[in-house]
């Protein structure tokens, strides 16, 4: 009967309308056809449209959802719909399945058992033509029969599937609609990463090449990915680039790349003139004899320039410390003259703050110190985590970039990163080369004009680092 309904086609909240005993059975002249059936046929038309009313009703089940063939948010994956069988040993021969090869070469007949008991009146449920039977093997068969009353099947092919455990699927019609897109897709994937590599396809096409398109494909397929421009050296290696960021490319070729880009230096690096003159954050120059106007101070030959930007700011007695309600942050009141930060501002988070005595660790500055009066100043730092003690004094430093070199130049190469993320939790996945199959996916953002130089893969708990192209891999626990 119709579930508030109207119509055939209806719907409402409770049901659907009953379409298939509407029209192999209502549809039918009352008199005196439905009534002759009750009177003199025992009610035979009637249990006939009970039998194959099911039927229909998929039927009309699938022309409603035809619609949804082109949403990859609901079209079907391989992972629906999925029958479960075995495939017996053959009685005679049991180092083959019971199957025989029919139709003069050209197909497989296959018995298979243990079907799938949600449906023991159909046990093959709605298996049909087109369908793949997939063997223990993993061996995929095209459907081309099924005999549903014999528990058999009949496939394409002259090799007899393997036996024991099989399953019957449908085609998965996320492919079909993926390559409308001109996107891969990759079964082996979970199903929510299959829709999402269509669905989303569009986010990573528009930012091709850049950090984010990387980024997306990863977040696409829960992995987490970062690309970072690879700058190269040559045989001529800056001292003051860590051995932790040299990247040889080929292996033994004595080339290198780094991820460090090339600094010049800045003039003006802190506009409180402190150090009234133009020179290098990272010098270290001889204050006695290179005519450098030093700060107040003693300062000693070989004392570079950042060091002596911080020299009146060392060892300041803290007075107190205590958390902003509600945050994070907090604010330490010390005794001694941050005029120097005040005036240079916090335009740049170079300025941090360390605890020698108390709290290891740098606290970067999150406000400009305020004159309290007396000689006290306030400041504010950030921190995760409570800090069990401050000690008895602070240290306010000056950070200056690390790397000052213009000796290299770009090169079109990328350092790419991949962390497994999601993909971790998700069901479905199938893991067999996994690592190969996100890099292959990654490499779909990287423009033509680009080139990978080395993948690093980081897995819990081992790390490791893939060359692109060749097949070098090292890992280390």
């Amino acid at each position: 009967m119709p579930g508030m309904g109207s119509g055939p086609f209806g719907h409402g909240p409770f049901g659907h309308f009953d379409w298939a005993r509407q029209v192999l059975w209502l549809d039918i002249p009352e008199y005196p056809d439905r009534l002759l059936d009750k009177t003199t046929g025992g009610g035979a038309l009637e249990g006939w449209q009970t039998a194959v009313g099911k039927v229909f009703a998929k039927l009309f089940r699938a022309a409603q959802n035809s619609k949804y063939l082109r949403d990859p948010e609901v079209a079907r994956t391989r992972f629906q719909d999925v029958v479960s069988v075995t495939i017996p040993v053959d009685p005679i021969d049991p180092t083959i399945s019971q199957s025989e090869v029919s139709d003069g070469g050209r197909s497989v007949r296959v018995t298979v058992t243990d079907t799938d008991p949600a449906d023991p009146m159909v046990p093959l449920g709605d298996v049909s033509v087109g369908w793949l039977l997939t063997d223990l093997a993993g061996s995929e068969f095209l459907v081309d029969e099924v005999h549903k009353e014999l528990n058999i099947v009949v496939v394409v092919g002259t090799s007899l599937p393997a036996a024991g455990a099989a399953e019957i699927r449908p085609p998965t019609m996320l492919n079909h609609l993926a390559n409308d897109f001109g996107v891969d897709l990759d079964e082996n994937d979970a199903e929510h990463f299959q829709r999402s590599s269509v669905r989303d396809a569009w986010q990573w096409y528009g930012r091709k090449g850049s950090s984010d398109g990387y980024e997306i494909i990863g977040d696409i397929f829960g992995h987490e990915v970062s690309a970072a421009r690879l700058w190269y050296l040559g045989a001529t290696i800056p001292a003051t680039i860590p051995a932790t960021a040299l990247y040889e490319y080929p292996a033994g070729s004595g080339l290198y790349y780094t991820t460090y880009a090339p600094t010049r230096p800045l003039f003006d690096e802190l506009a409180a003139d402190v150090i009234p003159l133009d020179y290098f954050c990272w010098e270290e120059p001889l204050w006695t004899s290179d005519f450098i106007q030093p700060p107040v101070g003693p300062i000693a030959d070989g004392i570079s320039v950042s060091d002596a930007i911080g020299y009146t700011m060392q060892g300041l007695p803290i007075v107190s410390a205590v958390v902003i309600p509600g945050t994070s942050l907090y604010t330490v009141r010390v005794t001694g003259d941050l005029a120097p930060v005040a005036v240079a501002g916090l335009s740049a988070p170079r300025w941090y703050a360390t605890f020698p005595t108390g709290d290891s660790g740098d606290f970067w500055l999150e406000s400009t110190p305020v004159d309290i009066g007396g000689g006290d100043w306030t400041f504010v730092v950030h921190s995760e985590i409570a800090i069990s003690t401050w000690g008895a004094t602070a240290n306010i430093n000056y950070w200056c970039d690390s790397q000052p070199d213009c000796s290299f130049s770009a090169a079109s190469g990328l350092l790419i990163d991949i962390t497994p993320a999601d993909v971790l939790t998700e069901t479905g996945e199938i893991w067999e080369q996994m690592i190969p199959r996100i890099v292959e996916k990654v490499g779909r953002a990287i423009p033509i004009h680009v080139k990978v130089l080395l993948f690093r893969f980081f897995a819990r708990p081992a790390v490791a680092a893939f060359m692109v192209p060749g097949v070098h891999m090292v890992v280390t626990p």
